[in-house]
């Protein structure tokens, strides 16, 4: 691995630690260390960092020992794998600049009891410290364990990668807890509010972009290998539109069941609909025999219905025929009364036309270029995730409506 790479991988560990979910948390898993001396506390500090380090490093690895078992059944070349690992890394990063970001800011929910402990445990803390924050720092995690498996395929230089993030990890949370020890409780408030802090998103897209980005070009033949790579890539990612398309089609039925209301049916059949069409063509990429069921524009139909709906205030239901003609000017319209009807009621809602709007780009990969091939690929990962925000957005709702109606 170059040295500019493990360097992005190190500041992304720094980075890790100055999550907006993730700051919050360290008060009070800090608090055990600020407790009397200032000797005691920086004792602590060493400790917690070492401990979150070591868990952080062993993550790495067993990702890298997984990745060289999996390599070994199943028949994917070095260059592809490494070229995979660029687009999926370019797409996490472009995802840090959209909604997406929202849908892993989840605070660890660990609350250790800090009084009858002893400096020792706060090694032990730092330990299972790292694990309850993996939510929480979900796409810098992600970026370093994919790069761990890819260094783990190649052999040799997985342990520096895991070292280096590790590393990253424990030089923010040394830094912090010394800080804690010398300038109190208050340092945190100010760390929040930094520059650092409110734009930690942009910082870790930018710094995963340049990571895929390295990835990618290092590798070997990169502009004879990735085109071939990017087609196969986007069509792989319709196995995370089906889930993503799954969970928010669970979440609009739910509150049309709620609700009483047609028009979130429609909407979330439709998508469940979709969402099947998708894992159907992943299947299809691994050679697994498909029914051609017309799942698309039956989608298709029902979406522009439930948007009718919506728009209208009754039904209205579009017949088109059931052709491979048809299919991409049906998205196109999807796509049109999607952004007509939600532009002014719902941006969540509003942003998850993109996952309609995959279909278009994938029908696009096939003409274009190889050039434009390299850009859609990691903006088909963004695509396919788009309905996560809504997603997440609509099960809050949910949870609201179940406690209004309890007694």
């Amino acid at each position: 691995m170059e040295p500019a790479q493990l360097a992005l991988v190190y500041l992304l560990g720094v980075l890790t630690s100055f999550s907006p979910c993730y700051l919050p948390v360290l008060p009070i898993m800090l608090a055990y260390i600020t407790r009397g001396s200032s000797g005691r506390g920086v004792a602590a500090a060493i400790l917690f960092a070492a401990g979150a380090s070591l868990s952080t490093a062993l993550y790495g690895v067993l990702a890298a020992e997984s990745a060289g078992i999996l390599s070994s059944l199943v028949a994917l070349g070095f260059a592809q794998l490494v070229i995979s690992t660029g687009f999926l890394l370019i797409g996490l990063g472009l995802a840090q600049f959209t909604p997406i970001k929202d849908v892993f800011a989840l605070a660890p929910t660990l609350t250790p009891k800090v009084r009858g402990a002893g400096v020792a445990s706060a090694f032990i803390l730092g330990l299972v410290f790292s694990l309850a924050a993996a939510p929480c720092s979900f796409t810098p995690l992600v970026a370093f364990l994919s790069t761990a498996a890819v260094e783990g395929v190649r052999s040799g230089e997985a342990l520096a990668v895991a070292a280096a993030f590790a590393g990253g990890i424990g030089t923010s949370l040394l830094a912090l807890g010394l800080a804690s020890v010398l300038l109190g409780r208050k340092f945190f408030s100010r760390v929040a509010r930094s520059a650092l802090a409110r734009y930690y998103a942009q910082v870790t897209g930018t710094l995963l972009i340049a990571l895929g980005v390295l990835a990618v070009i290092s590798t070997e033949n990169f502009s004879l290998v990735a085109p071939q790579v990017a087609r196969a890539f986007i069509t792989f990612t319709s196995a995370l539109g089906a889930l993503a398309g799954a969970l928010a089609a669970v979440s609009i039925i739910r509150v049309g069941l709620r609700l009483e209301s047609a028009p979130p049916l429609l909407l979330g059949v439709g998508l469940v609909l979709l969402s099947t069409h998708r894992a159907l063509k992943f299947l299809a990429m691994l050679g697994v025999s498909t029914p051609e069921l017309y799942l698309r524009e039956v989608s298709g139909a029902l979406i522009l219905a439930g948007l009718g709906a919506l728009a209208a205030g009754k039904y209205s239901v579009i017949a088109l025929p059931f052709s491979a003609a048809w299919s991409d000017l049906l998205s196109m319209v999807e796509v049109v009364a999607w952004v007509i009807v939600w532009a002014r009621r719902d941006a969540y809602a509003l942003f998850a036309v993109l996952f309609i709007a995959f279909d278009i780009l994938e029908s696009a990969a096939r003409v274009l270029p190889g050039e434009a091939l390299l850009l859609l690929a990691p903006l088909s990962l963004v695509l396919q995730l788009s309905v996560l925000p809504l997603w997440k957005k609509l099960s809050l709702k949910v949870a609201t409506l179940k406690l209004l109606e309890q007694p």
